[in-house]
C-alpha cells in the first residue's frame, strides 16, 4: 500500500536531524535550532503512524489525513537534502574561492538562509496543522519495527560531494548507483567528457530528486533527462554556455524547481512549459522579448518566480493571470518598463522585489490593487518613483527595504501609514539625511536596519546621534557606517 512506509520516511527524516554530521551541516548554513524545531514536531506525529498505517484500510478519512503527512514529508526530505547540499558548497567555495569569485557573498548566504529558514517555517505549520487531528482518530503508540527503516535507507542513497570530486573518470562508482537521489556537480571539474559523464549519470541514476548543475558549462542536456521521472530539483544556474533545453525536461511532471537564473545564452525557454505541472519555483534568464506568459500562467502550483537578467524583456504578463503566485522577483532587468501589479494579474502575491531595474517605474493607477492585492514584503533596487498608491498595503506590509536608491533623499510620505510595518532597512541611499519625523507612529516596528547611509550614520547613531531619540524606542537598531558581511 502507498502509505506502508510513511513511518519509515519520518524515522529516517528525525534519525537523519539527530545525526552528528548533519547538526554540523545544519549549523554551517545556520538553521540548527529551526532544523530542531522541526525535529520536534516529526517526532510528535511519528509516534502514532504505525498504528495509523494498521488502521488506515479501515478508515477512508485516515487514509487521506496519512497521503497529506506522506506530502510534507516529502518536502522535508527536499528541504534537508537543500541545506546538506548547501554546507558541501560552502565547503567547496572556500577550496576553490579563487573560481567563484565575488558570486558566492555573505549577502547571498543570508538570502538562502531566510529562503530556508521560511521553508521550515512552513513546513512546521503544515505539519502541525495536519497533527493536530491525531486524536480524533484514537491512535495509540506502538513498538517500532526497525527492520522497515532500514529497508528504506537501502531504497534511497545519497551521494555526497567528496565522493565525486577526483573521481569524474570512474563510472563504475556511477553504474552502481542507480539508486542516488542526489548530485552536485563539483567546482572544479570543467574537462572535456563531462557531457557523458552527465548522460551516464542520467541515464543510470533513474531515482534521482536532486540535480544540482550551476556553475556548469555544459552545452546541452541529454533528451534522456526525461527519465528522471523522479526529480524534484533542477539547477542550471550560471552556466554561461548552454543555449537551448530540450523538449523532453517538460515531461518531468514531478520537477518542483527550475533554476535557469543567469544562463545568459539561453535563447528560449522550452516549449510545453504547462506540463511541469507540480512546478513551484522558478527562477529565468532568457534573450527572449516575451516570455512564454501562457505556459507560465498554466503552472498552478507555481508559487515563486525570479526575473533575472533578461534584457530584451520591456513589459510581462499584461492580461495573464497568475493565480497562485506568491513571491516575484525581478532583477537586472535593465529595458522592462512596467509590469501590472495588481490583484487581477497576482491575486495571492505576498512579496514583491524589484532590483536593479533601471527603466522600471511603478505606476499609481491601480486602485484595484490598493484594496485587494496583500503584499507583506516589497523589496525597493534602485527605483527612483513611490507613488501613493503603495499606501494601500498599509493593513499588510511587514517588511519594506530600500536599497542601492542613489537618488533618493526623502523617504516616501506614506511611509508612516505603514501600521503593520515591522521590519525597514535602509541601504546604500547616500543622498538619504534623516527619517520622517514621525516615525514612533510605525508602532509595530521591531527592527530598523541601516547601512552605508553616512548621513543617516551620523544622525542617529545610537546613544550619541541628534536625533537618536527619534528612534531609540525600537526594540532592535543596527546602524552600520558601511556595509559590512555578517
Amino acid at each position: 500500500m502507498a502509505e506502508s512506509f510513511i513511518f519509515s520516511i519520518a524515522e529516517s527524516l528525525i534519525t537523519k536531524l539527530a545525526s552528528r554530521a548533519y547538526q554540523e551541516a545544519s549549523q554551517v548554513v545556520g538553521v540548527y535550532d529551526d532544523l530542531q524545531d522541526l525535529k520536534t514536531s516529526l517526532s510528535y506525529v511519528k509516534a502514532v503512524l504505525l498504528d495509523a498505517e494498521q488502521k488506515q484500510e479501515q478508515n477512508h478519512e485516515l487514509r487521506e489525513w496519512l497521503k497529506q503527512i506522506k506530502l510534507i514529508f516529502y518536502d522535508a526530505e527536499n528541504l534537508l537534502d537543500e541545506v546538506d547540499c548547501e554546507s558541501l558548497r560552502k565547503q567547496l567555495r572556500i577550496t576553490h574561492k579563487d573560481k567563484v569569485g565575488g558570486f558566492f557573498s555573505s549577502s547571498n548566504q543570508l538570502l538562502f538562509r531566510y529562503k530556508i529558514a521560511q521553508q521550515i517555517k512552513e513546513i512546521r505549520k503544515r505539519l502541525d496543522r495536519v497533527a493536530a487531528d491525531r486524536d480524533k482518530f484514537g491512535l495509540q503508540t506502538i513498538a517500532v519495527d526497525r527492520r522497515v527503516v532500514h529497508r528504506r535507507e537501502l531504497t534511497y542513497s545519497h551521494v555526497v560531494e567528496s565522493d565525486v570530486i577526483g573521481r569524474a573518470h570512474d563510472k563504475e562508482m556511477i553504474l552502481n548507483l542507480s539508486s542516488v537521489r542526489t548530485i552536485l556537480f563539483p567546482f572544479g571539474i570543467e574537462k572535456a567528457g563531462n557531457e557523458d559523464l552527465l548522460t551516464t549519470w542520467v541515464s543510470t541514476c533513474i531515482y534521482l530528486r536532486y540535480l544540482d548543475l550551476r556553475d556548469s558549462t555544459f552545452e546541452t542536456l541529454p533528451r534522456s533527462i526525461s527519465k528522471l521521472k523522479h526529480l524534484r530539483f533542477l539547477s542550471l544556474r550560471n552556466n554561461r554556455r548552454i543555449r537551448k533545453l530540450p523538449a523532453s525536461i517538460c515531461t518531468l511532471q514531478n520537477l518542483e524547481e527550475l533554476h535557469l537564473r543567469g544562463c545568459v545564452e539561453l535563447e528560449t525557454l522550452p516549449k510545453k512549459l504547462r506540463n511541469l505541472i507540480n512546478l513551484q519555483r522558478i527562477s529565468i534568464t532568457s534573450k527572449q522579448s516575451v516570455l512564454p506568459e501562457g505556459d507560465i500562467a498554466k503552472l498552478g502550483s507555481l508559487k515563486y518566480l525570479d526575473i533575472y537578467a533578461c534584457d530584451n524583456l520591456e513589459s510581462a504578463f499584461v492580461g495573464v493571470k497568475l493565480s497562485a503566485l506568491r513571491f516575484l522577483r525581478i532583477m537586472r532587468c535593465k529595458n522592462l518598463k512596467s509590469l501590472p501589479l495588481d490583484t487581477n494579474h497576482f491575486p495571492q502575491l505576498e512579496q514583491f522585489t524589484v532590483d536593479e531595474c533601471g527603466n522600471f517605474e511603478l505606476s499609481d493607477g491601480h486602485e484595484d490593487m490598493n484594496s485587494v492585492l496583500r503584499l507583506t514584503t516589497i523589496y525597493f533596487s534602485m527605483v527612483v518613483n513611490f507613488p501613493h498608491s503603495l499606501q494601500g498595503y498599509a493593513n499588510t506590509l511587514q517588511t519594506l527595504v530600500f536599497a542601492k536608491c542613489y537618488e533618493l533623499e526623502a523617504l516616501p510620505e506614506w511611509l508612516l501609514n505603514m501600521t503593520s510595518l515591522k521590519y525597514l532597512h535602509i541601504w546604500s541611499c547616500p543622498k538619504l539625511v534623516s527619517l520622517p519625523s514621525g516615525i514612533h507612529r510605525l508602532t509595530a516596528l521591531d527592527v530598523l536596519r541601516i547601512e552605508d547611509c553616512p548621513e543617516l550614520y551620523t544622525n542617529y547613531q545610537p546613544h550619541a546621534g541628534e536625533y537618536w531619540h527619534q528612534i531609540s524606542h525600537i526594540k532592535h537598531v543596527d546602524i552600520r557606517k558601511t556595509w559590512r558581511s555578517r
